[in-house]
């Protein structure tokens, strides 16, 4: 919804029972994660 990410925390995939994250948020929070399979895959 307007942009955000939606984190349905029951599982059970009801649309009003969820989180909304920012994406901004998640961006500047969160951690980066080295992949090396991946990056040789990409070379």
């Amino acid at each position: 919804m307007n942009g955000t990410l939606a984190w349905d925390i029951s599982g059970c995939r009801v649309p009003y029972n969820c989180i909304d994250i920012c994406p901004d948020t998640v961006y500047d929070e969160s951690e980066e994660i080295k992949n090396e399979n991946l990056e040789a895959a990409l070379n």
